[in-house]
């Protein structure tokens, strides 16, 4: 969004509501088909219809494959103000994604329909599809860091040993939530670890490590919190790593994260960062996750692009701006 452009009045929520000026004009909203249950769609159309009542352009638009979505973003995005996502975190990566390869300086609007939302929560998007849609009209553009995990782009987090397998434990197919837990019991039950060799901006930790997460935000999977320090846009990444290998150890890792306090240092530790090779020096590779995805093994090199992409969130004075 350019910063000069000029605003219009939207009608705000609400019988006889006051009206308030806003930069979205014109919007291009992207569904994935594969994201595809009846209700992925039907809040699109719920989203797009409350913005097109709020005086919006919007262009409503269904994808098969990130290719597809790209291709449509490069030619679209130059001529709206807007690009809205519809999905969950990987849905909003993919846009962020193009965005970046195409140089295209657009605003991005998330309406979350993922199944842990992690870009969403961090930044007080509404989880409900109407009630989000007013934070794209209404709301306050915001600029956040992106990283590369071998030149894969992620928003929030990456992670290399036990939350990367619990991941790719994960079969595809609906209750997605349902089987994470199955898999995170399954795993948990008989948790392996590999050392990891960790450099940070080049300097190496010569402490044991057998588990880590690069982390851009503080919500972790939606509801817990494995760094509250963490914020997307501080220009530097934080990681935590585990110092010990039994699961008593992983235990008090995920009490610490569900009541979203620091974890205590005999069980990890943490530092931050704007680099950071990760490898395994065990017998086996670890596997990586990015964003809830499987991501592959180590090695993996992570790097940050600072203030790289702009998010509409809530106003933060509570009004939109």
């Amino acid at each position: 969004m350019l910063p000069l452009r000029l605003r219009r009045l939207n009608p705000a929520p609400g019988p006889g509501s006051v009206c308030y000026l806003s930069a979205v004009q014109s919007a291009l909203m992207i569904v994935t088909r594969h994201a595809g249950r009846k209700g992925t769609r039907r809040a699109a159309e719920r989203a797009a219809v409350r913005m097109r009542d709020r005086g919006v352009d919007v262009r409503l638009e269904r994808t098969g494959s990130a290719e597809e979505a790209a291709a449509l973003i490069a030619t679209t995005a130059p001529n709206v103000d807007a690009v809205v996502s519809v999905g969950g975190d990987g849905t909003v990566r993919g846009v962020v994604d193009a965005l970046l390869a195409s140089g295209i300086e657009v605003d991005v609007g998330i309406i979350p329909r993922g199944t842990a939302n992690v870009v969403a929560r961090e930044l007080g998007v509404p989880i409900h599809p109407v009630r989000a849609a007013d934070v794209v009209v209404d709301g306050t553009p915001r600029r956040i860091d992106v990283g590369k995990v071998n030149d894969e782009t992620f928003l929030a987090m990456v992670g290399i040993g036990l939350d990367a397998t619990i991941v790719q434990g994960v079969r595809p197919g609906r209750l997605k939530l349902a089987r994470m837990g199955w898999s995170s019991m399954q795993t948990l039950a008989r948790p392996r670890f590999q050392p990891l060799r960790i450099l940070v901006n080049g300097e190496e930790i010569t402490e044991p490590s057998f588990s880590a997460v690069v982390t851009n935000t503080r919500n972790y999977a939606g509801w817990f919190s494995l760094c509250p320090a963490a914020a997307p846009d501080d220009g530097r990444f934080d990681l935590i790593r585990t110092r010990r290998r039994d699961r008593r150890a992983i235990l008090r890792l995920v009490s610490a994260a569900v009541r979203w306090r620091p974890t205590s240092a005999r069980v990890a530790a943490y530092s931050r960062g704007e680099t950071f090779l990760i490898e395994s020096t065990g017998a086996h590779q670890v596997p990586v996750q990015a964003d809830g995805d499987p991501c592959g093994t180590t090695p993996v090199r992570i790097s940050i692009v600072k203030s790289a992409v702009a998010i509409i969130a809530p106003a933060t004075n509570g009004a939109p701006s």
